[in-house]
């Protein structure tokens, strides 16, 4: 059974079908999604500006990063003198390859080779440790309730007051619409770790809020709904419906 999980994502296909190429050199299964039509800024917990995903079964993320690696390595020969990772002072580059899924694999490989040719050697272990307290990082959800859970409020008002002001209102009904989306999001946002791993975008905490506006949003969308049939079988023409 296959478990696509988002390996890299990117902007421009033409970079995303150049990884996918090497991945499959390694025989590892890969598929491209391209989300650039859809509305971005609606996908939770993903890069707004990388809407190409590059995804591959779970249990080849670390066979694929160490092909990634090995690419990498022949691909450093190539560079430019003036390239700007040459020119970064140590502590620069040791926070290169303590967050390899910010920098590339180009920039971490070549990182540890240049902080090796500075006498600082970077050890597996420590590589294992900088991944850890990474993936701890990363895993740590955040608290919605400042930015989603604002909205998500905001639209099931809306629609209250905008009922009340026009009985029924087809801006009510989006706006009842929208809390439920937003609702969802903050309940089952979720995010891709560089390791595959999955894990929750918000806290608990979050995620409640998100459950009451869920569910609030789907109640009145249920209520318009049921009022808006009511009135058709009566023959009413809806009166302020828009």
């Amino acid at each position: 059974m296959q478990d696509w999980r988002v390996f890299q994502r990117f902007s421009d296909m033409r970079e995303a079908e150049v990884c996918a190429a090497l991945l499959k050199t390694g025989n590892i299964p890969v598929m491209i999604e391209d989300n650039t039509r859809i509305a971005d800024k609606f996908f939770v917990g993903e890069d707004y500006d990388k809407n190409i995903q590059v995804k591959i079964n779970f249990q080849d993320f670390e066979t694929a990063h160490h092909l990634m690696a090995e690419s990498a390595m022949k691909s450093i020969a190539l560079l430019d003198e003036d390239y700007y990772l040459y020119s970064f002072s140590d502590t620069e580059l040791i926070e290169v390859v303590a967050k390899p899924d910010e920098w590339g694999t180009i920039d971490y490989v070549l990182a540890r080779q240049l902080l090796t040719q500075r006498g600082m050697h970077i050890t597996d272990e420590a590589v294992d440790n900088f991944k850890e307290k990474r993936l701890a990082n990363l895993s740590r959800p955040e608290d919605g309730l400042n930015s989603w859970a604002t909205w998500g409020y905001g639209f099931l008002l809306f629609s209250v007051l905008i009922t009340i002001w026009r009985v029924l209102s087809l801006w009510g009904l989006i706006a009842c619409s929208m809390g439920i989306f937003v609702g969802w999001s903050l309940m089952h946002g979720k995010k891709t770790l560089p390791d595959g791993s999955i894990v929750f975008l918000y806290n608990e905490r979050s995620r409640k809020h998100g459950r009451f506006i869920f569910w609030t949003g789907v109640v009145f969308t249920t209520m318009y709904l049921i009022f808006s049939l009511i009135n058709l079988k009566r023959g009413s023409d809806l009166p302020g419906f828009l």
